[in-house]
């Protein structure tokens, strides 16, 4: 098991766990799918330095969900299309 696992598992559990009564699991995550981005934004030079805005369809008003990754992109939990994916999911 990846040590980075465990820390994972928490953060989307307290992420995802006031909006929904049931845990996501780590298949459930990567199983998830969603739009790409309506813009990115970038905060510094590096072209790792960037945010990206996920809008849902309609006129509002919407609740604001901000999702922060503080790691590597791993493909072995999804990598960057998954937050994508969550983000997009969020949105929906």
């Amino acid at each position: 098991m990846d040590a980075h696992h465990p820390i994972n598992a928490a953060l989307l559990v307290t992420a995802l766990g006031t909006a929904s009564a049931t845990p996501m699991s780590l298949d459930d995550y990567l199983a998830l799918t969603g739009p790409q981005p309506s813009a990115r934004i970038a905060y510094g030079t590096a072209p790792s330095q960037y945010a990206e805005l996920f809008r849902p369809a309609g006129s509002g008003p919407f609740p604001v969900v901000l999702l922060v990754h503080g790691g590597c992109w791993t493909v072995k939990f999804g990598g960057i299309a998954q937050m994508h994916n969550l983000a997009g999911a969020l949105a929906a």
